[in-house]
């Protein structure tokens, strides 16, 4: 288990926001076990916003860092700062698959076949008019949140906007996404294979 400060709202009274992390014994044993029964040495358990911001260097010496994980079921923001998480946000239902699903449903489509061909969407095969609308979507969805998060965060107390922005995940690389959350946050945003 850790615990640290996070950034503090206006208007915040007496209360203070922190950030927690914990795992169950039995959890941990479990995990390290099964890596360990493989030969390999657990040298320790990080959650997946820790791995990836364990990852990543802040473009300057003391300044901070945002990451936006863009995975199959939702899309998390982290700002990174002092060498810490010192924010965190998930973004439910803003994950590729999340899309994928609702689109196919909305216009009869088979899930799997779209999602077969979002995978393509930088080849002729991927130029559909269903995978061009679930880009477009979930581009549209996480700016706004990313916007969002930068706005909230703009408003605490301290420094706390990004310097830059590093986007991770299976949906990093989609067409136009790192240039509509640098549109929609004010922050520049590359994607971490760039970085």
């Amino acid at each position: 288990f850790a615990l640290w400060d996070a950034p503090q709202p206006p208007k915040h009274g007496g209360s203070s926001r922190a950030i927690g992390v914990g795992c169950s014994h039995s959890d941990a044993t479990g995990l390290i076990s099964a890596i360990e029964s493989t030969n390999l040495k657990v040298a320790g358990l990080f959650t997946p916003s820790t791995a990836l911001a364990a990852s990543l260097t802040p473009p300057q010496q003391g300044s901070t860092l945002a990451a936006v994980d863009i995975g199959w079921t939702d899309s998390t923001f982290i700002l990174i700062g002092h060498g810490a998480i010192v924010f965190e946000r998930q973004f439910g239902g803003c994950g590729v698959g999340a899309f994928v699903a609702r689109l196919a449903k909305l216009r009869g489509l088979d899930p799997i076949k779209l999602s077969a061909a979002l995978r393509h969407v930088d080849r002729p095969e991927g130029n559909h008019p269903a995978v061009r609308e679930v880009v477009e979507r979930l581009t549209d969805a996480v700016a706004a949140e990313v916007r969002s998060s930068v706005e909230y965060l703009n408003g605490c107390d301290g420094v706390n906007v990004p310097m830059k922005i590093v986007l991770a995940g299976g949906g990093s690389a989609l067409p136009g996404i790192a240039d509509a959350i640098s549109a929609a946050a004010g922050v520049e945003t590359r994607a971490h294979a760039d970085d």
